[in-house]
């Protein structure tokens, strides 16, 4: 079963079991819609009640969850989001245990945010994190790298919005594709040398905006002069890697 919680400025929404639960203000208090049934509740912002609803689905030991999304959306007013984070933040601290899941999507999340989301969720336990921003928010992966959770994970999807995050903090991952703000002939050179401690490793992709892709390429092969995309075979301890490089992205895979 997927929870799913999205927080805006305008309504807050709950998916449970393909079922959403939509929160919309009124004057003083919200309507709460379910299908066809709308109910009103004085005095409650559509934020609390939602936060309130997925509260009582994650502390509820019948319900079984394969995965948990959490949206809090980046037009939220800044004293409102951090109000907001804080009662959510309550939600995790007062769980017994750490959550139990396969997967974990935070969207929109300020780095500081995930960092603080992540240790409720059991390591080991969810194979898949994914994550999402607002261009304008970059989210500075180095300290979320250091959490059990994220060493344990298997698969990485950060395609959606911009990241930051030193390359070689990503090849535990058996499958990952991340958005950079930037990639290197340095971060060329980085995957270059540590294919050889790859053992899990499978498939990843690096997007990022447009940039050199002859540096990038020499550092496999140093004849590489023209062209707008490379596709090179790496053979490191009797393992085939097929590189792919263009302008605007770096893909690697075990042969």
């Amino acid at each position: 079963m997927h929870l799913k919680l999205n927080i805006s400025n305008v309504q807050s929404n709950l998916t449970y079991n393909d079922i959403e639960t939509e929160y919309q203000p009124i004057d003083n208090g919200s309507i709460v819609t379910c299908g066809k049934d709308s109910t009103i509740i004085k005095d409650k912002s559509h934020a609390e009640l939602s936060i309130n609803e997925f509260a009582e689905k994650i502390q509820d030991s019948t319900v079984k969850l394969e995965s948990v999304e959490i949206n809090i959306c980046n037009n939220v007013k800044k004293q409102n989001r951090r109000d907001i984070f804080n009662s959510l933040l309550k939600v995790f601290q007062a769980k017994s245990s750490k959550l139990h899941v396969s997967k974990c999507i935070l969207g929109d999340l300020f780095a500081q945010e995930i960092l603080l989301l992540l240790p409720f969720f059991q390591a080991g336990e969810f194979e898949t994190i994914e994550l999402s921003n607002n261009e304008s928010m970059v989210g500075q992966l180095n300290e979320i790298s250091k959490l059990e959770q994220w060493k344990k994970a298997k698969i990485l999807n950060a395609a959606n919005g911009k990241f930051e995050i030193p390359i070689e903090n990503l090849f535990h991952f058996e499958k990952f594709t991340i958005s950079l703000t930037s990639f290197s002939k340095e971060d060329s050179k980085k995957i270059k040398d540590r294919l050889y401690e790859m053992e899990h490793f499978g498939d990843g992709c690096f997007i990022f905006p447009k940039t050199n892709i002859i540096e990038i390429a020499r550092v496999f092969d140093s004849n590489f002069y023209l062209g707008e995309s490379a596709l090179f075979d790496c053979e490191v301890n009797y393992k085939c890697f097929i590189v792919e490089i263009t302008e605007r992205f770096f893909k690697i895979r075990k042969g």
